[in-house]
């Protein structure tokens, strides 16, 4: 079977909780990161179970904040520091990159590999579960992963009284047209 990822309506994102006074007195916020995947196919073959290559490579300057509660002005100071040399290294580092395979069946499975991030590279599991209908695949699943781990360093301002996580979570809503 053909599986076609339908970019519009797939998404990865990463989810940054914060902490600290600011947090507590509702002031920070918790922020979702979102990018868009590009189009690939995937040929699951005829068996029931399968493992099969998966190669991504994301656009780093296309990554940004959900909307949620950010005003024009608030969206695009977050987006910048996302993008800035501190996090995404955007310009040094345009892309980011998935290699590994997936292992499973429609029902779901494992999706295992290494994330290049701006030249490191970072271990990567995540369970996917999977549900069918009669002619989409939906897949998606979400894995906790830290900071350090990228080689980033959780951010802090206003003397400590607002703070990122070291922990984050990363997360694949996956839509395949199948054939």
């Amino acid at each position: 079977m053909l599986l076609t990822l339908m970019p519009d309506l797939s998404r990865i994102y990463a989810y940054v909780s914060s902490e600290g006074l600011m947090k507590n007195l509702g002031i920070a916020h918790d922020r979702t990161i979102i990018g868009r995947l590009p189009a690939i196919t995937i040929d699951t073959g005829s068996d029931p179970a399968f493992e099969v290559p998966v190669e991504l490579v994301i656009d780093s300057t296309a990554l940004a904040a959900d909307a949620g509660d950010l005003n024009r002005l608030e969206r695009r100071e977050f987006n910048r520091n996302l993008h800035g040399r501190q996090v995404l290294d955007s310009r040094r580092h345009p892309t980011i990159q998935f290699s590994g395979r997936f292992a499973g069946t429609l029902d779901g499975g494992q999706l295992d590999g290494e994330i290049d991030f701006r030249g490191r590279q970072v271990p990567f599991a995540c369970p996917i579960r999977c549900s069918v209908t009669a002619d989409r695949l939906n897949a998606g699943g979400e894995v906790q992963q830290s900071l350090s781990a990228f080689g980033l360093r959780p951010f802090t301002a206003l003397l400590g009284a607002l703070r990122l996580r070291e922990s984050f979570v990363i997360g694949l809503e996956l839509v395949f047209a199948r054939d």
